[in-house]
């Protein structure tokens, strides 16, 4: 009866900090796209009702210094949520308002997309997103095997990736850049599969945190939202090469 017990409450605490965890991604999105979808209609709005040219060059102006101060004001979020969580724990830094913040930001920055991007290829590249995650999902909650090397791994492709991005600059290859491109993308989906199978071996060893949840929401947000980019710039892409 009693192991019975102890079973049923540690299942409870998996279900909790999964729960919590992909109910924080879930609330973030729902944020981000409300916020990047009623920004860029309104600008769309005003964009379009401008009473002139000027008028319409000014709205343009305004609206990317806003797009440049909410990428700031991101950045500045991150290293506070990070870095915050790297001095306290995942377990004492309060991240809950950082992380609502950050993703209040990212629907600022992401109304660009909705803004200049046809709605079937946002559409898609969501599906698509949400069909990849899934994926991962099952295999990280279903694999026996220590993953931690993907951090490694993809750690290493993506620092590799944005050195030889500097170095593009000045070379100025497309050919190069397409292939970084691949590259960078492998890389996040590597880290994705890690910070999924790290939440999941979380709550199979029974740890239960809302911060701890909210610093895994944060990391599988930002994952999230950076292959859902990179799938449109592909479609995007792809499309004007036809």
């Amino acid at each position: 009866m009693s192991n019975y017990i102890y079973e049923t409450a540690k299942e409870e605490k998996k279900t909790s900090l999964l729960s919590q965890t992909f109910g924080w991604v879930f609330v973030g999105l729902l944020i981000t796209s409300i916020i990047s979808i009623s920004l860029a209609f309104m600008f769309n709005y005003f964009l379009v009702n401008a009473a002139s040219e000027a008028a319409a060059a000014s709205l343009m102006g305004t609206y990317l210094v806003v797009l440049g101060v909410a990428s700031v004001v991101q950045i500045v979020l991150m290293f506070v949520i990070q870095f915050g969580v790297i001095r306290k724990g995942p377990t004492e830094k309060n991240i809950q308002v950082p992380y609502l913040l950050y993703t209040g930001t990212m629907g600022v920055v992401l109304s660009f997309l909705v803004l200049f991007v046809a709605f079937d290829v946002l559409a898609s590249s969501l599906a698509i997103t949400v069909l990849l995650f899934g994926l991962m999902y099952l295999f990280a909650r279903q694999t026996k095997r220590n993953l931690n090397g993907l951090a490694i791994v993809g750690g290493s492709l993506l620092m590799g990736s944005f050195i030889l991005m500097l170095v593009n600059i000045f070379l100025q290859s497309s050919q190069l850049d397409w292939i970084l491109s691949f590259v960078l993308f492998g890389a996040i989906m590597l880290i994705t599969l890690f910070d999924i199978w790290k939440v999941s071996k979380a709550s199979e060893a029974g740890v239960t945190s809302k911060n701890l949840a909210l610093f895994f929401a944060f990391q599988l947000y930002v994952d999230f939202v950076y292959i859902f980019i990179r799938i449109v710039y592909f479609i995007t892409i792809a499309r004007n090469r036809r």
